[in-house]
């Protein structure tokens, strides 16, 4: 979790700008930012006071987000999600895509959805079929759209940077981060804020040293646990979503937690 604060001493138009950079993590960000790939970062960083910090957790979590911009928490994980008082699974990624990316109808959406710019979930899937010219979209997009900020608090949630990581590693991430630096003096020139904080919800991987997946879902069966889409049975598991999503939410009956908490603590591997 990259975390960096700016407080300048001069008046500006804003009191503040959240920028989200997924799947962005310090070690990655500082590679580019070090080696001279951000020079419009650079520029701005340059003589001002400046903090960093680092989660203790491995991912910001949607009660973070909502901390930074004062929202509502969310009751779950878009995608996909356990509703335990109804003992049945929900999924609202096909009603989004239909209600709000085609349709244009406002609906409960997700963290970033709440930004006030952000990549609608149609844009997102259709990203990976050609991601660098999605970033490049994104750009031109946001410079259109920072024009209609008109807040004293403003939040920017950029995809391209994680979509580009999965498609082409730290290559990938260096295209992205460059489409980022070309768009950032547009967005800051245009809302001048006294505070800007820069933070990424997750990191990647992306060295040559190979990681092994976590197969959960066998390491829960494995254990002689079933799963399932409802809790019905005494072993059974409800795992709503996971891969790619830097965490795992497991529902059961309160009697299988001890035992199926030490056989989770026994997989070292990755998401």
């Amino acid at each position: 979790l990259l975390l960096q604060v700016i407080e300048l001493d001069v008046e500006y138009e804003s009191d503040s700008l959240v920028l989200v950079l997924d799947g962005v993590s310090k070690d990655n960000f500082d590679f580019f930012y070090r080696n001279e790939y951000l020079p419009n970062l650079q520029n701005y960083f340059a003589g001002r006071s400046t903090g960093t910090v680092i989660s203790e957790f491995p991912s910001l979590t949607g009660a973070s987000h909502c901390g930074f911009l004062g929202l509502e928490e969310p009751s779950g994980y878009e995608a996909s999600r356990f509703l335990r008082s109804k003992n049945r699974m929900h999924n609202t990624y096909p009603r989004n895509i239909i209600l709000r990316d085609i349709l244009g109808i406002e609906t409960p959406s997700s963290i970033a959805g709440q930004y006030d710019f952000h990549k609608g979930t149609l844009r997102h899937v259709f990203a990976f079929m050609n991601p660098e010219a999605s970033a490049r979209a994104d750009s031109h997009k946001l410079r259109r759209h920072v024009s209609k900020f008109k807040h004293d608090h403003n939040s920017v949630w950029i995809l391209s940077t994680d979509e580009l990581t999965h498609r082409n590693g730290r290559a990938g991430l260096g295209y992205a981060l460059k489409e980022f630096d070309a768009v950032f003096m547009d967005v800051v020139k245009h809302l001048r804020p006294k505070e800007l904080l820069i933070f990424s919800d997750h990191g990647n991987h992306t060295t040559d040293e190979r990681l092994e997946r976590s197969y959960l879902e066998d390491t829960v069966q494995d254990a002689g646990f079933t799963l399932s889409r409802t809790i019905r049975n005494e072993r059974d598991v409800v795992l709503p979503s996971f891969g790619m999503i830097s965490f795992a939410a497991l529902y059961t009956n309160s009697s299988n937690i001890p035992e199926l908490s030490d056989v989770l603590l026994e997989n070292k591997k990755v998401d």
